[in-house]
C-alpha cells in the first residue's frame, strides 16, 4: 500500500501533493515516536517503506504530524533527533505484520553520542509479574466492559495502564492525560498501539489546526479589547462604599466568562459562567446587572473567536470547546482516561460519548481542582466494573500511616498499604528536597526563608508568574493606577487595598489576598520581585517550593509541609484532600512539624501581626524606631512662625 492510502486508513486524513516515493507500494506504520513536531509539539507518527539498492536493503522514512497534517523525511529533522529516531527504530515494534526485518546498518557509536541529549526512549517489555490487584484489573478489561480503576497515592497507576495497553494488543487506542509533561513521560512507556495525547492534542488534530494563525497572533491587551468590542464601565455600591470597574477590567471579566464557558458542556454562555465580583459582598440586583453586562461582552468575544480571522486572542481552550460542541468520535478500540478525578466537564462529555471501551483511572481523594470547575468522573460515570489499587510502591508504612489518617477523615473506602521493604521517616527534616504549601503566600514566604539560608530555590509551575503578576498589580495601585489583576480590581489605589487588607472582614472573605497585600507592604514590591527573579530552574535547585496543587503527580525523597496548612480538625473536605496529596509526595522523609498542634490554632505563617515580619531569616531585619510626636514644638517650627510674622508685617494678611 502506498503512503497516501496508509495515512488515510490509519490517521483519517488525505495527504495532498505527495512526492513520488510516497506513491510506492510497501509503506507500513512503524508507530508513534517520542520526537515532537517542531510546529505544534504533537508526537510524530512514523511510516517506513523498504527499498533495495546495489549497496544493500534500506527503508524510507515518512514523519507524519497529525496536528499539522504535514509529512517530512528524516533529512528534514535536526541531527540530534535524526540520530534518536534511528535508535528508536531499533527498539520499536511495527504495527504492521508486513514489516520486514531490519537490514539497515546500525551505527554502534550512536548510543554514546546521543544518550545524554535524546528524548525519552520506549521502554523494553516489563519482566515483573503483575500484583494481585493489577491482575484483577487486567481481567476486568479483558471482559470488554468499561472499567474504573481507583488508584490511591503511589500505587503504580501508570504501570497498570501500560499493562492494560500491552494486554489489548493489537487493538489500538489513546491514553488521554492531564498535561503535556505526563504525556511526554507516557510516550516513553506505552507500547506503540496506544497513542498518549492530551485532550488539546486530540482537538488540535481534528479542528484546532484550522486556527493555527490565530493561535500564533500577538496577545491583545485588555484596554485594546475593551475598545474593539465597545466595552463600558460598571459602577456599584457595597457596604456603603462605592466601587468602579473601568472598561479594560470589564473586558477581563468577559474573557474569564468565555474561559469558564469553554470548560463546561453548555452550548451557549450563561450567567453561571460570569465570575463573581471579587473581595466584596454585593446585593443580588447588583450581581444580576453585572452578569448581564459582562455576558453581553462575552458573547461578542465568543462570536469573534468562532471565525478564522478576528480580533480577540485565540487560546487552546477555545478550539477544545469547539471540538466538544462538534460531537467528535475519537478513532480506536480503547481509550484510557487518566486523572479522571479532576476531569474538565468539556473533555468528560467527549469521552463519555465514545463507542470505544473506556478505562477511567484516578484517585477521588486527590480531587483538588473543583475550585476551577473540574469534576470527579470516578463518582459520576457508569462503568461495568470498579477495581482498586492500594499497594503503594512509593513509600513505606510510616508515610502510609500519615496518608491514611487523612483518608479516614475523608471516610475513604480503602487505605494505602505501605511497602514494607521501603524505609520511611516522619519527623523534622532540616534540608528537604521539596517544601509544599497550601497557598501562594506560603510559597513566597518559604522562598524568602530558603534564599536567606543560602539555598538555591525553585518555584514549581506557574506560582512564580502568579506572584509576579500580583506584585506588578500592587505596583500599579501604588502609582495611583487601577490594575487588571482580578484580585486587586476593586481598588482604585494602594491605600484602599492596604486598608481593606487590615480589616478582619477581609481576612474572612479572602484571607490569602489580604495576607499577600500585607506581605507586599512589609517587604516592598521591589524586594518581592527581586526574590522571585532569584528563583532558579528546578534542575539547578537545592529545594523545590510548590503549592500542593502544582505538586500533584510528583514525588521527592524528602518533603516538608509549610506552615500555612490548617489543623486536620479545622480542615474541610477540600483541605483534607489537598493535604493528603501533599503528604503522599514524600518517598523517604516527611516533615509535618509545622502543622498547628491543636484544633482552632492559627497556622504558624498566619500568626504574625501586620507590624511583624511575615518571614524568618531575612538578611535585612526591619528597624524599630520610637514613635514621633507630631505635636512637639521644634526650633524649625518656631523659626517658621517667626518668618511668617515678618512676612505678615511686610505684606499684610
Amino acid at each position: 500500500m502506498n503512503l497516501v492510502d496508509q495515512i488515510k486508513r490509519e490517521l483519517g486524513f488525505e495527504l495532498r501533493n505527495p512526492i513520488s516515493r510516497y506513491l510506492l507500494d510497501g509503506w507500513y506504520l512503524q508507530g508513534t515516536c517520542p520526537v515532537l513536531c517542531g510546529q505544534c509539539r504533537t508526537p510524530l507518527t512514523v511510516f517506513r517503506c523498504p527499498y533495495t539498492t546495489t549497496r544493500g536493503n534500506y527503508k524510507y522514512w515518512a514523519l507524519v504530524c497529525t496536528g499539522c497534517r504535514a509529512v517530512s523525511s528524516l533529512d528534514d529533522v535536526p541531527d540530534t533527533e535524526k540520530k534518536f529516531l534511528r535508535k528508536w527504530d531499533t527498539i520499536s515494534t511495527p504495527l504492521s505484520a508486513s514489516n520486514p526485518p531490519r537490514k539497515e546498518p546500525i551505527d554502534k557509536t550512536e548510543k554514546l553520542k546521543v544518550s545524554h541529549q535524546a528524548p525519552p526512549q520506549k521502554t523494553k517489555k516489563t519482566s515483573f509479574a503483575p500484583t494481585e490487584e493489577q491482575t484483577q484489573i487486567l481481567q476486568a478489561v479483558s471482559r470488554g466492559g468499561d472499567v474504573a480503576v481507583k488508584a490511591l497515592a503511589g500505587t503504580g497507576k501508570t504501570t497498570t495502564l501500560c499493562l492494560i495497553a500491552k494486554q489489548v494488543e493489537p487493538k489500538r487506542g489513546h491514553y488521554v492525560a492531564f498535561n503535556r509533561a505526563i504525556v511526554n513521560d507516557a510516550i516513553a512507556k506505552f507500547p506503540s498501539n496506544i497513542t498518549p495525547v492530551t485532550a488539546h492534542g486530540l482537538a488540535f488534530r481534528a479542528l484546532g489546526h484550522n486556527f493555527k494563525s490565530r493561535l500564533e497572533s500577538p496577545r491583545v491587551s485588555n484596554r485594546d479589547l475593551a475598545e474593539l468590542f465597545s466595552v463600558g464601565s460598571f459602577s456599584f455600591q457595597a457596604n456603603a462604599d462605592s466601587y468602579y470597574f473601568e472598561p479594560f477590567q470589564m473586558a477581563q471579566f468577559a474573557l474569564r466568562t468565555v474561559g469558564n464557558f469553554c470548560k463546561g458542556i453548555d452550548t451557549s454562555l450563561e450567567e453561571k459562567d460570569v465570575p463573581s465580583i471579587p473581595l466584596v459582598d454585593v446585593k443580588q440586583e447588583v450581581k444580576r446587572e453585572f452578569d448581564a453586562q459582562v455576558l453581553g461582552y462575552a458573547n461578542a468575544i465568543w462570536n469573534d473567536l468562532l471565525k478564522r480571522t478576528g480580533h480577540a486572542k485565540f487560546e487552546h481552550d477555545h478550539y477544545l470547546k469547539m471540538w466538544q460542541l462538534a460531537k467528535p468520535e475519537i478513532p480506536g478500540d480503547i481509550l484510557l482516561f487518566d486523572e479522571a478525578q479532576d476531569a474538565d466537564p468539556v473533555m468528560l462529555d467527549v469521552v463519555n460519548a465514545q463507542q470505544a471501551q473506556l478505562v477511567y483511572c484516578g484517585d477521588s481523594y486527590q480531587s483538588i481542582y473543583e475550585w476551577r470547575g473540574a469534576i470527579d468522573a470516578l463518582e459520576l460515570v457508569n462503568v461495568d466494573e470498579t477495581k482498586w489499587l492500594t499497594q503503594s510502591f512509593r513509600f513505606g508504612d510510616s508515610i502510609a500511616e500519615i496518608g491514611n489518617s487523612f483518608l479516614k477523615r475523608l471516610d475513604a473506602e480503602a487505605q494505602i498499604v505501605g511497602l514494607q521493604r521501603l524505609a520511611s521517616f516522619v519527623g523534622q527534616v532540616q534540608r528537604p528536597d521539596a517544601i509544599l504549601c497550601r497557598t501562594n503566600f506560603g510559597a513566597i514566604s518559604s522562598l524568602i526563608s530558603e534564599q536567606a539560608l543560602g539555598r538555591k530555590s525553585a518555584l514549581m509551575g506557574n506560582v512564580k508568574v502568579a506572584l509576579q503578576q500580583f506584585a506588578e498589580g500592587c505596583r500599579e495601585l501604588m502609582y495611583g493606577r487601577r490594575t487588571g489583576h482580578p484580585d486587586l480590581a476593586p481598588f482604585a489605589n494602594w491605600t484602599e487595598a492596604y486598608e481593606w487588607s487590615r480589616d478582619e472582614a477581609a481576612a474572612s472573605l479572602a484571607g490569602e489576598v489580604a495576607t499577600l497585600i500585607q506581605l507586599v507592604a512589609n517587604i516592598s514590591v521591589e524586594k518581592m520581585l527581586q526574590c522571585l527573579a532569584a528563583a532558579v530552574e528546578e534542575k539547578d535547585a537545592d529545594v523545590v517550593i510548590s503549592t500542593a496543587h502544582k505538586a500533584k503527580g510528583r514525588e521527592w525523597n524528602s518533603v516538608r509541609l509549610a506552615g500555612d496548612f490548617k489543623h486536620p480538625e479545622d480542615m474541610d473536605k477540600a483541605d483534607l484532600r489537598l493535604t493528603y496529596v501533599a503528604v503522599t509526595r514524600a518517598k523517604e522523609k516527611l516533615d509535618i512539624s509545622q502543622l498547628p498542634k491543636a484544633k482552632g490554632e492559627t497556622p504558624p505563617l498566619f500568626k504574625r501581626s501586620p507590624e511583624q515580619p511575615v518571614f524568618e531569616g531575612s538578611s535585612t531585619p526591619r528597624k524599630q524606631r520610637p514613635p514621633i510626636d507630631l505635636n512637639k514644638k521644634t526650633n524649625v517650627s518656631s523659626d517658621v512662625q517667626k518668618h511668617k510674622g515678618i512676612l505678615r508685617r511686610l505684606l499684610g494678611d
